[in-house]
């Protein structure tokens, strides 16, 4: 059991172990958030590429007669 229980050489040196498990935490949650924005870029780039050419992203009655 003293194996699992070993009290540290030095109580002020840094654990490694957490270190690397926040690195390796930083590195998935920069990749999620990229895949995420890319994912987001690439349905922006869908929809302007299936309007019609001249449709703008306005309202639709952007062309009606204001007299009316």
């Amino acid at each position: 059991m003293e194996l699992f229980l070993r009290p540290l050489e030095d109580p002020t040196d840094v654990t490694w172990s957490i270190i690397w498990l926040l690195v390796i935490l930083l590195f998935g949650v920069t990749y999620y958030i990229d895949y995420i924005m890319r994912m987001a870029f690439d349905e922006l780039g869908d929809e302007q590429s299936n309007q019609p050419e001249g449709c703008g992203s306005g309202s639709a009655d952007s062309t009606a007669d204001p007299s009316h």
